[in-house]
C-alpha cells in the first residue's frame, strides 16, 4: 500500500482523519459499523449528506 497522508479529513463534522480509522482498526474494529462505534464519525451535522453510512 502506498504511503498516504494520515491527516486527511474523512469526516468534517467530527474531524475524523484517516489515522483515526487506522487506529480504530488496530484497536479491533473490523467493519464500517465497528469504526463508527469506536469513533462516532456520522453523529455530526453532515450525517449522510457527506458521510456514507
Amino acid at each position: 500500500m502506498e504511503n498516504r497522508d494520515e491527516n486527511v479529513i474523512i469526516c468534517r463534522c467530527q474531524e475524523l482523519t484517516r489515522l483515526d480509522i487506522i487506529q480504530a482498526v488496530r484497536e479491533g474494529a473490523r467493519t464500517v459499523n465497528g469504526v463508527k462505534n469506536a469513533r462516532r464519525p456520522v453523529w455530526g451535522f453532515a450525517r449522510e449528506r457527506l458521510v456514507s453510512g
